[in-house]
């Protein structure tokens, strides 16, 4: 049995565009946890390479948001971004059990949740600058039921 992703509304950072393609990282990521220890560790990678393709997709997206509304931030987001997609990476080179590869991808997403709540949400406090960062609730394991 799997563990399945959920999005919750709490995750929303107020940017449209950014938060539906946060949403869809989510299911893209359940198509890979649904798969039984015995499936095709390529079915399993196939997956795994679309949620990649994707994130990389949406990081690009993201970081062109922040570029157009001058967030300081930017070069450091990035590099949170490339040490993702790089976790991710390394994953897909690997030749490990489904299993083992399912646990190496819960610890990626659930960083990917925090960086969510973390990074992502303090463009939209830079975007209205009235808003105090240091309030910000985790709730990462809220995610996972």
């Amino acid at each position: 049995m799997y563990e399945e992703v959920s999005w919750i509304t709490s995750y929303n950072i107020g940017i449209d565009g950014v938060d539906k393609q946060h949403e869809e990282l989510f299911e893209l990521s359940n198509s890979f946890f649904k798969l039984s220890e015995d499936g095709s560790v390529s079915e399993f990678k196939k997956y795994v390479y679309e949620f990649n393709k994707y994130m990389a997709v949406h990081f690009k997206d993201e970081e062109s948001y922040m570029e157009s509304i001058g967030y300081p931030e930017l070069e450091a987001h990035r590099r949170l971004h490339q040490n993702l997609i790089d976790s991710i990476t390394k994953v897909l080179k690997e030749s490990s059990s489904i299993s083992v590869m399912k646990l190496k991808m819960k610890d990626i997403a659930k960083r990917f949740i925090e960086h969510i709540l973390k990074e992502d949400i303090k463009i939209k406090y830079f975007k209205n600058a009235n808003q105090n960062v240091e309030d910000i609730e985790y709730i990462t394991d809220e995610s996972f039921k």
